[in-house]
């Protein structure tokens, strides 16, 4: 191993650490210790060895800083420092190695030195001002992305199998039922399979719906699946977007399709526009205001046959939100680790699940019994939680967002070079801003998103 690749080696922490800050002050850390201790409370008992020990969790961490200012202005960048320190209530610290923590400063101190002119060294000590907050290292990204999904998975899986015993419940009477009674509601069962299927590439069972129940659930996912086989590449934004249109809105009482879920980069999410004077505006993770209709019915066919198709048609987007949930959840918990999408992108997507999972509750409301109703929407909330949380987990996986505006005209890797002394993250920046018409040349003024990092 050469010399070089060890020195390398001995730095790479240091290469890789976030500006630090507290409250938007910005300092230079030349150290800095995390100091945390469990609350224990050790009881102790006459002519008895040793001692039971009650774990009461950890204490709050505590972070001591040593930093720096220097040059002409160190006065007043070590006083905007203290400023910071003087105001009331907790802050934010944003530590060079974990990321951003709430904390309240306890003490400080500034040293001047006659030998060191325009320098300040700045020693001050932050204790953790919030519940249960971990380290923001990869590691713990990792665990709260796998959290969330297996929260969002399995509230759907809840609300699948309430609604599949609610369509069983519906159907069994119908067993003793007229002829054209469940001739109808099968030709209305078979219509929702033909969303999905409309060739008839799956072969479906002969069994009859209205004593088999079960059987309807078994196609229905065959013919689900059938149609998710078709689109390939589903690690990547592209073959996620191309998932979602085989999956649309079904009608609680059309036997056609009512729309498709959008999954533009900025359909939930902040819209650029290129040029100088572009500007994101919108919320992140927005989820639609408009709900599905659902008040339709069917006045040419008996109670039975509208329950019926609306118990199923719940379940049938139930089924599919789980399999677009399923997908999404295993792109974005590998964006934790390796982020290859824009934050746009992971915003779509996102945001996609989000409003399946808000159709879903209003056809849940609609459709279901009251017996039913109560456990399904439990479990819409829990995977929209869930949601929520993985897609943040993935976007803060990632150094935070700052518009940047273009001083010069330039290209990618010019600018890369002037933001981060490294021209290699020149495709990084053409990945994350679409928006820019022609990357090869970068007008002065044009607004660009920027790592901070």
């Amino acid at each position: 191993m050469s010399v070089i690749s060890i020195l390398n080696d001995l730095a790479s922490p240091w290469a890789t650490m976030l500006d630090a800050s507290f409250r938007g002050v910005k300092f230079h850390v030349v150290g800095i210790s995390d100091r945390g201790e469990k609350a224990l409370v050790v009881h102790e008992y006459p002519y008895r060895s040793g001692a039971e020990v009650e774990d009461l969790g950890r204490r709050p961490r505590g972070v001591a800083v040593k930093a720096i200012f220097w040059q002409r202005n160190y006065i007043a960048e070590a006083t905007a420092l203290v400023k910071a320190f003087e105001e009331s209530g907790k802050g934010e610290l944003v530590h060079p190695l974990f990321g951003t923590q709430q904390v309240c400063v306890r003490s400080w101190s500034i040293e001047h030195e006659a030998e060191k002119r325009d320098y300040a060294a700045v020693d001050f000590e932050f204790v953790e001002a919030s519940l249960d907050n971990p380290f923001f290292d990869a590691k713990s990204m990792r665990g709260l992305a796998a959290t969330a999904k297996s929260s969002m998975l399995s509230g759907l899986s809840k609300s699948m199998a309430q609604a599949q015993a609610a369509l069983a419940e519906t159907l069994a009477p119908l067993q003793q039922a007229a002829a054209y009674v469940q001739g109808a509601v099968l030709t209305e069962l078979r219509a929702i399979l033909d969303v999905y299927d409309g060739t008839g590439a799956v072969v479906r069972s002969a069994l009859s719906y209205i004593d088999y129940p079960v059987g309807f659930a078994t196609d229905l996912l065959a013919c689900q699946f059938s149609a998710a086989s078709t689109v390939s590449g589903l690690s990547t934004f592209a073959g996620l977007s191309a998932l979602s249109g085989v999956f649309p809105r079904v009608s609680l009482s059309s036997d056609e399709p009512e729309s498709t879920y959008a999954v533009g980069s900025s359909a939930y999410g902040a819209s650029w526009v290129s040029g100088p004077q572009s500007s994101a505006n919108g919320e992140s993770f927005a989820v639609r205001e408009a709900a599905p209709s659902v008040s339709a019915t069917a006045t040419d066919a008996p109670a039975s046959r509208q329950t019926a198709r609306a118990q199923a048609v719940t379940y049938a987007m139930l089924a599919q939100t789980n399999t677009i949930a399923s997908a999404t959840a295993d792109t974005l918990e590998a964006e934790v680790v390796n982020p290859t999408m824009t934050p746009g992108e992971v915003e779509a997507l996102t945001g996609n699940t989000r409003a399946r999972v808000q159709d879903c509750l209003t056809y849940v409301r609609a459709s279901l019994p009251q017996t039913r109703w109560h456990d399904a929407a439990e479990g819409l909330r829990d995977a929209a939680q869930g949601i929520q949380q993985l897609g943040e987990a993935a976007l803060n996986a990632r150094p935070p967002l700052v518009t940047h505006t273009v001083t010069a005209p330039c290209n990618p890797r010019l600018l890369a070079f002037r933001l981060y002394g490294d021209h290699t993250r020149a495709r990084e920046l053409v990945r994350i801003n679409p928006q820019v018409r022609n990357p090869n040349f970068i007008a002065k003024g044009q607004e660009m998103l920027v790592y901070a990092k």
